[in-house]
């Protein structure tokens, strides 16, 4: 029998213990980053093209018009950072204009390898890209960054270039996710991982209507019922866990206080 590594092991617990803590509190939660395993994060890039999940399009369309004028203030950019980097759509037009700038080190930060992976096929044909995958947390993909300000600034192989930029990215209306607290506290973290001079960009949708919202995280197709539950799954596969999944039923609520939408079983 071969045991497992020590690194999949530590994963393996690390998640046990945030699932034990969550379905111990009242009210229950389940911690979003362990949504995006493989076919979590292919079921969410689903998602994003339903005629009922518009802020995708919304904020592609914005990029492709804009996103020269974005960079444009920063100056020389020579390293862009995202967070959460999906399937890399948006990432790509973003590295699109900053070609003919100079070199330019891509960090993607993402829980899921598949993401990171489908972020990796989209600027393989950028020729002024070096990519660079952290499959880990926000947090800690933002750690490293903060941990490489002195190494960068001595120079040296791999450094920023005299002058050159980072500019983070954190789209997707993600901050979102947050409660106000945690985003205050998250923006913070990004904030000390950068150095002064560098930039942020955030993609944050408009407060929607309920039945808009509703219609969004309960399409009529189930794609995003299937995104949830499938964290059932991989406790089950990850962690010897019995959910029955056909015993579970998908369900957007409507937070009046916050105007936004919570999902449940």
């Amino acid at each position: 029998m071969t045991s497992a590594s020590p690194l999949l092991a530590e994963h393996a617990s690390a998640f046990a213990n945030d699932v034990k803590r969550g379905l111990e509190a009242s009210p229950k939660y389940l911690d979003s980053k362990y949504f995006y395993d493989g076919l979590g994060s292919v079921l969410f890039e689903a998602i994003c093209l339903l005629p009922e999940y518009p802020i995708t399009r919304a904020e592609t369309l914005l990029l492709e018009l804009y996103a020269s004028e974005m960079v444009e203030p920063l100056g020389k950019i020579d390293a862009l950072v995202e967070l959460g980097c999906g399937s890399g759509m948006k990432l790509s037009i973003v590295a699109k204009a900053l070609e003919g700038r100079g070199p330019l080190d891509v960090h993607l930060i993402d829980v899921s390898e598949k993401a990171i992976e489908m972020s990796e096929r989209a600027m393989a044909d950028f020729a002024h890209v070096t990519v660079h995958g952290h499959a880990v947390t926000y947090d800690e993909g933002l750690a490293r960054l903060a941990r490489k300000k002195s190494s960068d600034a001595g120079g040296g192989s791999g450094s920023r270039s005299a002058g050159g930029k980072k500019l983070v990215l954190f789209l997707g209306s993600n901050i979102g996710n947050f409660e106000p607290e945690q985003a205050h506290a998250f923006l913070k973290t990004i904030r000390a991982s950068l150095h002064p001079g560098d930039g942020l960009l955030l993609g944050a949708d408009l407060v929607r209507g309920e039945a808009d919202l509703l219609e969004a995280y309960d399409d009529p197709i189930g794609v995003t019922a299937a995104f949830d539950k499938n964290v059932l799954s991989r406790i089950n596969h990850e962690l010897g866990g019995d959910f029955d999944l056909r015993s579970f039923d998908h369900e957007a609520r409507w937070n009046a206080r916050t105007r936004g939408s919570r999902c449940t079983w």
